[in-house]
């Protein structure tokens, strides 16, 4: 139960966002230096999951000490709305301006093995039978 009428409520949403935003801003590098950096930067990364942490702390804290769920919903969704942003600006190629997938890299041990097996297969199957 929300101890704030709804004005207050919204009020505090509101200022929560800008407190998300405010953290995003001054934490990562804007969008478009992002976007025209080389896909997949590590350091982009790791800056936008302790941009996300923060914010998340911020959201968080706030909405228990106004024991308000529109302010944890609606600052989640900031936070949340900024990491897909960032994340998606992290993959986009300059060369392409698009959001490309990187496959070069395997994304498990399996998937390296997988391919280390097809690089040296020579054409003939062999069973242990």
């Amino acid at each position: 139960m929300s101890v704030l009428k709804p004005e207050g409520s919204i009020v505090g949403s509101l200022a929560v966002m800008a407190a998300v935003y405010a953290v995003y801003s001054h934490g990562l590098p804007s969008i478009a230096d992002i976007r025209t950096a080389e896909p997949g930067n590590k350091d982009v990364d790791s800056a936008e999951r302790s941009a996300a942490w923060m914010a998340a702390g911020v959201v968080g804290a706030v909405s228990l000490i106004a024991k308000d769920p529109t302010i944890f919903i609606l600052g989640g969704a900031t936070v949340i709305g900024l990491s897909w942003w960032t994340r998606h600006a992290n993959m986009v190629n300059p060369e392409h301006g698009k959001a490309v997938p990187d496959f070069s890299r395997p994304s498990s041990g399996i998937d390296a093995q997988a391919e280390a097996d097809a690089t040296s297969y020579d054409g003939t199957y062999e069973t242990s039978a």
